[in-house]
């Protein structure tokens, strides 16, 4: 069974019973599994350098923007803060 990606499924329930629309679901959830297999690590592993590390490499591999970038901090701060609330994980590793 694999723990880290069925949080994924869990967060990504959570988010459609708060009332996200299936593209912002399907965006969060490819956002996520990306980050989870980029860092090989399960998600209570992750430390915040581990994530910058991620970031960093993403922008300069996809050349994207600032506003990209941003869009995935805040998804994975909204996943980790989730984890975090869920008692998944002691403390999110993204810096708010």
């Amino acid at each position: 069974k694999n723990v880290k990606f069925d949080t994924v499924a869990c967060f990504i329930n959570a988010k459609r019973i708060e009332g996200c629309s299936d593209k912002t679901l399907s965006y969060n959830r490819q956002t996520i599994v990306s980050m989870l297999s980029g860092i090989e690590k399960e998600p209570q592993e992750i430390l915040t350098e581990d994530l910058r590390k991620y970031l960093t490499e993403y922008q300069a591999n996809r050349k994207s923007s600032k506003v990209t970038i941003d869009n995935i901090r805040r998804i994975l701060s909204s996943y980790f803060s989730w984890l975090e609330d869920e008692d998944y994980i002691v403390k999110s590793p993204v810096r708010r």
